[in-house]
Formats: structure tokens, sequence, C-alpha cells
């Protein structure tokens, strides 16, 4: 499971959802002057002086993010250059076998993370070093392709991981952004 709360300055309340691509592609647009949101039941109504951009709202019941996010950006922290585990972890993705979906283990010591992957059909084992150094030791498993997501998704390289044990999730924060990342069991 994964989950990422966005943050955009807006000087009124906002309650509706929209999907974070959605608002960066209207970014990537490059629209001058002011934007106003808007809602209907089912979209986002997106509009400046010359375009009107709808898209879908997410519908649902949704934990509260608020919540979520500042329980869980606490406990140990260290930070790390987003690109260095992200490049391991795609490669150990390679020895992963897709119907059993092997999870990648992090083992977390000092300035260290261990990465490593056994499947029925390979083994991977790396490690990537850091400058910040991991307050106490821990192993955590995760499903390799959501932390690669979690990862890809923060628009700078630095971001804080915090962790509490390893059974429970993990938070990456960057200044905009905390994304959740829930371990999975190994057995």
């Amino acid at each position: 499971m994964r989950l990422a709360l966005a943050t955009l300055n807006y000087i009124h309340k906002v309650k509706f959802m929209i999907p974070r691509e959605s608002l960066k592609k209207v970014f990537s647009l490059g629209l001058s002057g002011e934007l106003t949101i808007s809602a209907t039941k089912n979209n986002a109504i997106i509009r400046n002086g010359e375009y009107t951009i709808y898209t879908r709202l997410i519908d649902g019941k949704f934990p509260n993010y608020a919540n979520i996010s500042e329980s869980t950006c606490a406990g140990h922290s260290v930070k790390i250059d987003k690109f260095e585990p992200l490049d391991s972890i795609a490669r150990s993705q390679i020895c992963s076998d897709s119907r059993t979906h092997d999870p990648v283990i992090l083992d977390c010591k000092g300035d260290t993370i261990n990465l490593s992957l056994k499947s029925l059909i390979a083994e991977f084992n790396e490690s990537v070093t850091f400058d910040d150094t991991f307050p106490a030791e821990i192993e955590i498993a995760f499903n390799g392709g959501f932390l690669i997501d979690a990862l890809k998704s923060f628009d700078g390289s630095m971001v804080t991981l915090y962790y509490t044990g390893e059974i429970k999730p993990i938070a990456l924060c960057g200044d905009t952004l905390t994304a959740i990342v829930v371990p999975v069991r190994r057995s």
C-alpha cells in the first residue's frame, strides 16, 4: 500500500481531491495569470483567461491524510538523496518474479542500506551509502515497485525518511509531499 499527500498554496479551503498527475499536467502547460479551481460532483475545473481544463475528482472515503502524515513523520529519521536507493531498487526488480512480487529487503545500519531480494529466478544484493546515518538499525521489507513510485514522486533529490519499526509504515517527506509506504511481512 502507498499513500501520498501533496500541498499547494491556495487562498481558499478546498474540500475535494484532484489527482496529482492532473495538476502536474496543468502546471506543465505554462499557463500565465491567475488560475481558478472549482468542482462539480465528478470533476475539477481549472480555468485561466484562455483555457478551461476538466479532470476527474478522486471519489471515495479516504484516510485523514493530515493525521497520517503528522503521526508518520515522526520517529527515527535520516536525510537521503532519493536517486541513490532508487537506482538500486530498480535494478533489484529485474530479479523479482512478477508472479510472486518478491519484496526488497532494506537492512539499514550506520550510513548504509543493504538491499537484497531473493526470488525463485535470481538473487540480488547491493549496498548504498549515504552522508547521513541511521539513528537506529532496522531491517524492513517492501514492494519494490511501490518504493520506486514513492521516490520518483518527489521533485527535489533530498528527502527525509522516517521509520519506527519493521512492521510500521515509513514516511518519505519533502517540502510539499509526504509519501507513505507500508512494509510487507516476510514469510
